[in-house]
C-alpha cells in the first residue's frame, strides 16, 4: 500500500546517542484487529521482522501481524478495533517507550 504519511516524525535516540530497541519496547495483544486504516503491508515478515519494523520506524507505533507472513502498518489513531478469536491470527504489537 502506499498510503504513508508524508512526514517523518522524530524519535527519541534519532541523534544516534541511542538504540532505540534500548528505547522502545513491544507489548503483544492477541486476537484483535483495526480492519481500517493502512498505510503499509510488509511481506514475507516474520514477528521479529514486524516487531523490529515498528521499532525502527517512527512514523507509526501499532502494527498487526497475522501470524503466518504479514505485517500491517497501521495510521493513527485506531478506530474501529474487533476482537476476533481466531487460533494464531491477529497479534498487535504496540510500541512503547520503556
Amino acid at each position: 500500500m502506499g498510503n504513508r504519511p508524508n512526514y517523518r516524525k522524530r524519535c527519541r535516540g534519532d541523534d544516534g546517542s541511542r538504540d532505540h530497541g534500548e528505547l522502545y519496547e513491544i507489548r503483544e495483544f492477541n486476537n484483535v484487529n483495526w480492519p481500517l486504516g493502512d498505510y503499509e503491508i510488509l511481506e514475507p515478515y516474520s514477528q521479529k521482522d514486524c516487531e523490529q519494523s515498528c521499532i525502527y520506524e517512527c512514523s507509526y507505533a501499532v502494527a498487526i501481524y497475522d501470524g503466518s507472513t504479514r505485517c500491517w502498518k497501521k495510521k493513527l489513531p485506531l478506530f474501529n478495533g474487533r476482537y476476533e478469536e481466531v487460533t494464531g491470527f491477529s497479534k498487535v504489537l504496540f510500541k512503547l517507550t520503556k
